[in-house]
């Protein structure tokens, strides 16, 4: 009976003492994690702040531009706004956070996203040239992608494939509209 004692008290250290040692493993783990990257926090907060700043600064000049009744450098002006604030920021916080979670240095610069169209275009041919051009940087930028991701470059893949949608998607249709107008005499 007294043998019986023993095993179960034998028992109850042993499973005290692997509790103990997977705690301690745990605490370890938790004391040599990366620390977070407050400088790279920092900097997509700062390009977050300076984008929403050229995205305010496009909203002006186009209500000055529609005030005087210039409705294609209004419409320019007009969506470049919108592709800072509903673009360039987005654009800035997946990248960012794709490169913050793979552990890469934070590699933008507000200026990556004022990819906004300089002005409107000078004839509907001269658009339709335009988005040929937009549709080659595109598709160079998705062969980038496949590129990045073979390297491991997750951040770079990410860039250059939010660039790419960006090409071939969306600024395409706006320099169409642009050419439009522009052909309507507006």
């Amino acid at each position: 009976m007294r043998s019986d004692t023993r095993s179960r008290r034998a028992v109850l250290i042993g499973l005290a003492a692997a509790t103990g040692a997977f705690g301690a493993a745990a605490m370890v783990s938790a004391a040599t994690a990366p620390s977070a990257r407050a400088d790279d926090l920092a900097a997509i907060i700062s390009d977050i702040q300076t984008t929403e700043g050229f995205g305010q600064a496009a909203y002006t000049t186009a209500l000055a531009d529609f005030g005087s009744n210039h409705l294609s450098a209004g419409f320019t002006q007009l969506f470049n706004a919108v592709n800072d604030d509903s673009l360039g920021v987005p654009g800035i916080a997946y990248i960012g956070g794709v490169e913050e979670l793979t552990n890469e240095s934070f590699s933008l610069s507000p200026s990556f996203f004022d990819f906004n169209l300089d002005a409107a275009p000078t004839s509907f041919a001269n658009a339709v040239s335009d988005v040929q051009t937009l549709f080659a940087l595109g598709e160079s930028d998705l062969a980038a992608v496949s590129t990045a991701l073979a390297a491991g470059d997750y951040g770079g893949a990410a860039t250059d494939g939010y660039a790419a949608s960006l090409l071939i998607f969306d600024l395409p249709v706006q320099e169409l509209l642009l050419g439009g107008l522009v052909s309507l005499g507006l």
